[in-house]
């Protein structure tokens, strides 16, 4: 579900959280904030999401290392593998 929050569009972390929550809500318990930021770390060490950092300076995002201490401020994007894959799933 983290991984689908993320394919839309370069998406923040409040963002990926909302969707999840919304998603859960009704059916699963709904994970908290550190294992919704454990599954979007797993996620970049896997190669599936990439972390970016928007430059004001160059006026585009650009690829950041995730880790804990930042995550939340983080914008996430997943890769052009894991969108075909994920078309090919539906």
């Amino acid at each position: 579900m983290v991984v689908q929050a993320c394919a839309n569009d370069y998406e923040d972390f409040e963002m990926i959280v909302s969707e999840v929550a919304k998603w859960t809500k009704s059916k699963f318990k709904t994970p908290g904030i550190s294992e919704i930021e454990d599954a979007l770390l797993m996620s970049i060490t896997e190669g599936n999401v990439i972390a970016y950092e928007y430059s004001e300076t160059l006026r585009r995002f650009v690829a950041k290392q995730a880790a804990p201490q930042n995550i939340r401020t983080l914008w996430f994007c997943i890769t052009e593998e894991c969108k075909k894959r994920l078309d090919e799933e539906m």
